[in-house]
């Protein structure tokens, strides 16, 4: 659940080996929102945390604030580093790249305007340097991860689309 900026992830239960993985926060999700700033098990308080292109990884405490199940409070930030801007980059550079091999009609295929919205997104994103002041950063960064998500979320067409397209006209 997603509610201030700040997103509230539930287990259904402790991982037994006190770790919990969430992808569909990973530096590669459709779903981030920004950079992962900081990690909080509510009832205990902030926890050590990675976050790579495959997931979130938080080292949960022996100490259980609870016995029913970890909520994390997992908050972003817009500042981001130009390193994070080149993870991204290589990421959506390799998901364009299968894109356009399979752009066309019908099921199966990318729609174009979303990938020519991802290949701007990296071609504004490569002309970022190392001297880029950090708002200019920042925007390249999440308009990348914008382009990125929307082609991971919504550019493949599936089966009966155009019944989709046509309902809306009406």
């Amino acid at each position: 659940m997603q509610k201030n900026g700040v997103v509230y992830a539930t287990a259904l239960g402790w991982p037994t080996d006190g770790v919990m993985e969430l992808e569909c926060l990973s530096a590669a999700s459709p779903y981030c929102t920004g950079k992962v700033a900081c990690v909080e098990l509510l009832g205990y308080g902030p926890l050590e945390f990675s976050c790579d292109e495959t997931a979130l990884t938080v080292s949960l405490p022996e100490e259980k604030p609870n016995e029913i199940a970890p909520v994390l409070k997992v908050a972003f930030t817009e500042a981001v580093a130009y390193e994070d801007l080149q993870v991204l980059l290589e990421l959506a550079d390799m998901k364009l790249e299968e894109a356009r091999m399979h752009v066309g009609h019908g099921s199966g295929f990318y729609q174009s305007d979303y990938v020519e919205r991802l290949s701007d997104a990296c071609g504004n994103a490569r002309e970022i340097g190392l001297e880029t002041d950090g708002e200019a950063l920042s925007l390249a960064f999440l308009t990348l991860q914008q382009a990125y998500s929307a082609l991971s979320l919504d550019a493949l067409m599936k089966g009966d689309w155009w019944k989709t397209r046509s309902s809306r006209r009406t």
